[in-house]
């Protein structure tokens, strides 16, 4: 059960010190109701622009409420140790958190994972502990916690693959107040947190019928996949562990795509697993994975992002992502079998290295989202971006620089479209020009050092053997050589009259080859003569 801070309120004071603290601690519940409102109205706004002035004003006033809240405790000399302190000590917690104090929240939480009581007391089914560790610490990241706003959730949302192929969907969609790009409140984050399934858990066949409209899932370790309709019933997510009647371990989904694309799931992971995240424990992991059907179209899509946003409070222009917070992967089946992938390269990553850098994060989720049916990446969409890019500025983006990008890049459309092109192309460059089992040695080498006490770079440089301007060159050429794929050629001309470009990030001083560069210009000539002639097919 969801402990609540109760304050008593006393109608006269016959003791001054006892009126001081009441005072205080009616002042902080004044704040919080206050603060409920504001929360209420956040969500039944649709105006992006209203909501976001409504979360500013939100996160300020969290930072006058911790300020009360932090008398009362000192005014009522709560002990830190007891139980009491700690429900007061993680109200406030939560409160400088969500105040954007993450220094001050970090230790506070610190605090209360001293307690005594913190790891049995339950908070929404978890212990105080597991629900601190699992998701208020992660913004107290150094190297990631810049500003106040990427203390609100932003490293604990959810990464999604946004599918450019599908740009036009987004422009048409019928109702675009869906997308929301806010950072989670703090009761919405404990109450995802509250889904995650363990290893102990059983699951419910009656729930499976409320979420997709059938009886059926199946589990593969440590997969547990799920279709999920339209008129699926929120609460259900909250129940779904826990409860009596489970179904077999595994079971056959009659949508017989759905049965291929499973199948292909389970050899892509065994793969992923055997070569980069040997240190997982499947036994221990269950991750579900929530099939979204529905028309290729932006109905279709509107209706995907709808269910989202009933999942997880917050939606952005993805149509696939993973949530950590419950360890679920969500994706809409008609983008393609390419963004679960890239997905489960996530949720994967997240269990095996969870502080990898964000250029190996992204760019191992997005090498083999499209790959030959050996499992080697191919080339996609992504080198459309890059050729491009270095079409109208010359340059290409410095490798050092790539090493050094964080989260918060994710928050400007543009360079986060650019910057996971390059991930991708960096790390398909170290696959193709110096073997698969360079870039997982070099995984490998990164996750050793977890602390950052060889960088990234280093550890590149040595076990490609070069120094870092002969690699600059190799990788400039390599990116120039790069042939677009018949299948994503349609996409030149969106991308020529919609360019992206890098923001606030260092971009090569090395030329590029000349002899490249005429490769380049030779194949992108060959490729729009190409892309007209279907032009003309098409219209005839």
């Amino acid at each position: 059960m969801r402990a609540r801070m109760i304050f008593p309120i006393v109608g006269f004071c016959m003791i001054s010190s006892f009126c001081s603290s009441q005072q205080s601690c009616n002042t902080f519940q004044e704040q919080k109701i206050s603060l409920d409102a504001m929360r209420l109205k956040f969500k039944s706004e649709v105006n992006t622009f209203k909501q976001m002035e409504i979360f500013n004003a939100y996160t300020e006033k969290s930072g006058i409420a911790s300020e009360q809240l932090k008398q009362c405790i000192l005014d009522r000399q709560i002990d830190k140790t007891s139980f009491a302190g700690l429900q007061y000590y993680y109200t406030l917690g939560k409160t400088l958190y969500e105040a954007g104090k993450c220094d001050e929240a970090a230790e506070v939480f610190n605090s209360c994972l001293a307690n005594p009581n913190v790891g049995k007391i339950l908070i929404k089914g978890s212990t105080y502990a597991q629900v601190i560790n699992q998701s208020f610490l992660s913004c107290f990241n150094k190297e990631t916690a810049h500003d106040r706003s990427a203390t609100m959730g932003w490293f604990i949302t959810y990464r999604g693959k946004s599918g450019s192929y599908l740009a036009s969907f987004f422009e048409n969609l019928p109702d675009k107040s869906v997308l929301d790009g806010a950072p989670l409140f703090a009761d919405e984050i404990e109450s995802i947190l509250e889904r995650r399934i363990e290893p102990t858990d059983t699951i419910n066949k009656s729930l499976i019928k409320k979420l997709s409209g059938d009886t059926s899932f199946v589990m593969s370790i440590p997969f547990i996949f799920i279709p999920i309709g339209h008129d699926f019933i929120t609460d259900t997510l909250q129940q779904l562990k826990n409860l009596p009647d489970p179904l077999d371990s595994e079971t056959t989904l009659s949508n017989e795509k759905m049965m291929e694309d499973i199948s292909f799931i389970n050899l892509h992971s065994k793969r992923l697993i055997s070569m980069y995240f040997d240190s997982i424990k499947i036994d221990k992991i269950r991750m579900p994975v929530y099939m979204v059907g529905g028309a290729n179209s932006p109905k279709g899509l509107q209706e995907f992002l709808e269910i989202c946003k009933k999942m997880h409070f917050r939606v952005g222009q993805s149509v696939a992502y993973y949530m950590p917070l419950d360890q679920s992967i969500v994706v809409w089946m008609s983008s393609g079998g390419g963004t679960i992938v890239h997905e489960i390269g996530h949720a994967l990553m997240d269990h095996d290295f969870s502080a990898a850098p964000f250029w190996l994060n992204e760019g191992i989720a997005s090498l083999y989202e499209e790959a030959d049916r050996y499992g080697n990446p191919i080339d996609n969409y992504r080198i459309i971006y890059i050729q491009e890019m270095f079409k109208r500025t010359q340059n290409f983006m410095k490798i050092s620089a790539l090493m050094k990008v964080d989260s918060r890049y994710q928050q400007d459309q543009s360079s986060a479209t650019m910057i996971n092109a390059y991930a991708r192309y960096f790390c398909k460059f170290i696959v193709d020009e110096f073997g698969k089992e360079t870039l997982i040695e070099i995984y490998k080498e990164n996750r050793k050092h977890v602390k950052n006490d060889i960088s990234s770079l280093d550890i590149i440089l040595r076990f490609t053997d070069m120094t870092e301007i002969e690699l600059q060159k190799r990788w400039q050429n390599y990116l120039l050589e790069r042939t677009i794929p018949n299948r994503w050629r349609y996409l030149l001309e969106h991308i020529s009259r919609n360019p992206v470009f890098l923001h606030g990030l260092e971009y090569s001083e090395i030329p590029a080859d000349e002899k490249s560069i005429e490769q380049f210009n030779k194949n992108r000539e060959k490729d729009l003569h190409l892309l007209r002639k279907e032009m003309r097919r098409n219209r005839h």
